[in-house]
């Protein structure tokens, strides 16, 4: 996003780190209904999430009115954009709608990895996504 080295320090209380990090696992036990869902639809509140998912598969994102599936490739991390960063960069990138489905007779698991600021600071869009696109300053909280 073209920032100075430590932006994002101002969003933490922690001065030494500009970010906090956590990680999840989840599992979803087999089921015998086809298509039930293991996670509803919803968008990540955070900064950004890294998503390992196992050769199951299950995760789909909305696109244009549709569940897309995102199959998994053997090797790679998806990445999510989260609000936050959707609220700095004004909307241009934008945090995807997705949903895990469970798949008849199979466990799935997947392994997350959060990055994300204090939750008490005030985030808005950052100048050069309002000035540059020429849309006015949208404040919210998050």
């Amino acid at each position: 996003m073209g920032l100075p080295p430590g932006f994002f320090r101002k969003y933490t209380a922690d001065s030494d780190s500009s970010f906090h990090f956590f990680a999840a696992l989840h599992y979803f036990p087999a089921t015998e209904e086809d298509g039930s869902v293991g996670l509803s639809k919803h968008e990540d509140g955070k900064a950004l999430t890294f998503v390992l998912q196992d050769t199951v598969g299950g995760l789909e994102v909305l696109k244009d009115g549709e569940w897309v599936s995102v199959e998994p490739i053997n090797g790679t991390i998806i990445i999510n954009i989260g609000d936050l960063i959707q609220v700095l960069t004004n909307k241009k990138l934008k945090s995807a709608t997705h949903r895990v489905v469970r798949k008849p007779g199979m466990h799935r698991h997947s392994m997350i990895y959060v990055v994300n600021v204090d939750a008490d600071k005030w985030i808005e869009p950052l100048p050069e996504f309002t000035d540059k696109v020429g849309k006015p300053l949208v404040q919210v909280g998050l």
